[in-house]
């Protein structure tokens, strides 16, 4: 993984039409304590709104959080959303469920209830309800205390694992419990690439930013046609990420400089 320079940001910048898909949590806004702190603040509001309003530049919003959970914290019209990871998307003209999402519902509904009494007293961890997903948060929890937290969750989930009813996945300082489907980050960023973008408008360069290992998805499916980058101060770590930059400050000085770019390419 190279650091992001000039270079790639005047190649990025002189596309003919872009594509941003974008996580949230430790890439549009730092890693926090409790995702309910996770808020993105005003003036990188504005400069997301901006690049959404560039000519020939679209962008998708691609989390695990819940979508109405993801939809009110971003909160810019006009462009796509996908909650928990793409099982969930709406857009202009587009508004849907993964089927496989809809078809475990109701045992994602009786799980919340039993990981919630069985974590009643580690106020450390927080379970969280995305409707088709669940999300265990253990930031809070010090060390020496996260086998014995992950050993109650494969407790209570282990009957759901064994009969591949779910999946569970790690991201974070999390671990996730989803529906048994292929579907992921990547899949969603092809999707709506191939959903959203017509046969007339050729030369779309993507470019996909995230942080987190469930990133690595998106990474995977867009590095060979696009641009990919990851958000980390660990740069040693194995990704399949091409570039990458340092923090979410680092995020909106980068987008701020495409921009800038894009226009001095138009005058």
């Amino acid at each position: 993984m190279e650091k992001m320079n000039k270079k790639v940001m005047e190649k990025i910048a002189s596309a003919a039409r872009l594509f941003f898909f974008l996580d949230y949590d430790g890439t549009l806004t730092p890693i926090v304590a409790r995702p309910a702190m996770a808020k993105l603040a005003l003036h990188h509001k504005l400069i997301l709104l901006n690049l959404s309003k560039q000519k020939n530049t679209r962008m998708a919003i691609i989390s695990g959080r819940g979508l109405e959970d993801i939809k009110h914290r971003v909160g810019i019209p006009g462009i796509i959303y996908a909650g928990n990871h793409g099982l969930e998307i709406e857009g202009i003209r587009m508004k849907g469920v993964h089927p496989s999402a809809l078809a475990f519902k109701s045992i994602v509904k009786k799980l919340i209830h039993r990981l919630e009494h069985a974590y009643a007293f580690f106020p450390e961890v927080l379970v969280e309800d995305k409707t088709y997903s669940v999300s265990v948060h253990y930031r809070q929890a010090p060390e020496e205390k996260i086998d014995f937290l992950k050993m109650i969750l494969l407790r209570e989930v282990g009957d759901f694992l064994s009969n591949s009813q779910l999946v569970l996945a790690e991201g974070k300082k999390v671990w996730e419990i989803r529906p048994p489907t292929e579907w992921h980050k990547g899949r969603t960023a092809l999707w709506l690439l191939g959903r959203v973008v017509s046969k007339a408008e050729k030369n779309v360069l993507p470019v996909y930013i995230g942080d987190d290992i469930t990133d690595e998805d998106g990474f995977k499916a867009i590095k060979k046609n696009g641009i990919t980058i990851r958000v980390t101060d660990k740069t040693s770590e194995p990704t399949e990420a091409q570039y990458g930059l340092h923090s979410s400050d680092e995020v909106f000085v980068f987008l701020k400089e495409v921009m800038k770019l894009r226009r001095e390419n138009a005058l």
